[in-house]
């Protein structure tokens, strides 16, 4: 086939400057209708970020009114956004004006068009003392995640325990639960010796922040702690008479703990150019059949630990507290003197970060929040403590128990739960 003739053939030219210059402004105006928007949604979030900071510091300087206000602005920011009302409901939580705090609960539900907001609507409606309605937003929160093919988690089955305990309901059922959730969270080495290993963890922590001579004194309670009980545990072992599987396991979780005890002293020791000292470490360890290795360096944090600790207080002062509403004496003695020993410890590790903190920042008023909320934690266990001690007949040690919850600021009443 022949070339088309070169006079009747189109010529491709590209389009006048008139038409580059359209082109370009038509991108621009495109550019602009989505940029703006884009922009200012990023601008808006950022806003509203600052604000929920700001809401922060005013917490933290004691001023929750200006807190509640700093979040309202960041709603007005960032309107669409659940958290923001879930965070000004927990503010108002704080301040104890509860319809409002449902009121923002209602609204983050409507955006978030699901159950996540049921758990805090629980707790507002046991401060003003909904108890069966606080219970059973638990329950359909539960019920929500397993049918949703999920697990529920063991914070969630304690939360619900202790709602129905408070609303004195299904408590068969409470105790089960909180078993199961006590079962979950157990760790065998934190209940043979809580103390040194609490100990362990801070000495631990002293080290790796540095201050060698802090940690000494606390791997010095560590090892002595988890030795007494290494001693105790074989002692009645040999009372038994004969091997015991269970008594075995604890001896061997106990030598375990005990060499890693030793080889962080050992570490501390030598890090204080105490060679001595290391020289006996590394002996004792040697009985134990171990190596100062880094193989025995503890994986322990004292934040972690810490956690461990109050999920510990927290789980037997529910099951305390269920045994305490069925009437069982000797149960709920038990768990609530555990309960109590547990937030003590939680206290010292709190005091610890404190000065961990103070150490490195003068703004400690994070944790020392923290320590004021502990101690309302801890009249609330003396409290429920006194009712087991009462259902028991010891009323000298529930009267003891109620005077400590006095000189704490509070009175051992219904209104600490």
């Amino acid at each position: 086939m022949p070339l088309p003739d070169s006079q009747e053939a189109p010529i491709h030219r590209p389009p006048p400057p008139r038409s580059k210059s359209l082109l370009r402004g038509v991108m621009f105006v495109l550019f602009l209708i989505v940029a703006i928007p884009v922009g200012y949604i990023a601008l808006s979030k950022e806003v509203a970020n600052w604000y929920t900071a700001a809401a922060e510091e005013s917490m933290l300087e004691g001023d929750s009114a200006a807190a509640i206000g700093y979040a309202g602005k960041a709603i007005g920011w960032d309107s669409k956004n659940w958290t923001r009302y879930t965070y000004r409901s927990q503010l108002y939580l704080l301040a104890e004006q509860f319809e409002e705090s449902l009121a923002d609960l209602d609204r983050a539900s409507e955006l978030s068009g699901d159950l996540g907001t049921n758990l805090l609507r629980s707790s507002v409606l046991a401060e003003m003392g909904r108890f069966d309605e606080a219970a059973q937003l638990c329950k359909q929160r539960v019920q929500q995640i397993v049918k949703d093919g999920d697990t529920v988690s063991s914070s969630l089955l304690n939360q619900w325990a202790y709602m129905r305990a408070l609303a004195d309901t299904e408590l068969e059922q409470a105790r089960s639960d909180i078993d199961t959730a006590i079962e979950e969270e157990h760790n065998e080495t934190l209940m043979l010796t809580p103390e040194g290993y609490l100990y362990l963890a801070a000495g631990t922590q002293y080290f790796t922040d540095g201050r060698p001579a802090r940690a000494l004194s606390l791997m010095n309670r560590a090892v002595k702690q988890i030795h007494q009980q290494y001693v105790r545990t074989e002692q009645r072992r040999q009372a038994l008479g004969r091997d015991d599987e269970q008594y075995n396991e604890r001896l061997e979780i106990l030598r375990q703990l005990l060499a890693k005890s030793l080889y962080q002293r050992w570490r501390t020791n030598q890090k204080l150019k105490r060679s001595e000292a290391a020289e006996k470490d590394a002996e004792l360890l040697a009985k134990l059949g171990f190596e100062p290795t880094n193989a025995l360096k503890p994986q322990l944090s004292l934040a972690g630990v810490l956690q461990q600790i109050l999920t510990t207080a927290a789980f037997y002062d529910t099951r305390g507290y269920v045994a305490w509403r069925q009437g069982d004496a000797s149960r709920a003695t038990a768990d609530l003197k555990t309960a109590v020993k547990f937030a003590q410890l939680g206290s010292l590790a709190l005091d610890w970060f404190l000065d961990m903190r103070q150490h490195l920042t003068p703004d400690t008023r994070q944790i020392e929040q923290q320590v004021d909320e502990s101690k309302e934690t801890m009249a609330v266990l003396l409290y429920h403590r006194s009712l087991a001690h009462e259902l028991a007949g010891r009323e000298e040690l529930a009267e003891a128990d109620r005077q400590q919850v006095r000189e704490m600021g509070f009175e051992p009443d219904d209104s600490l739960f």
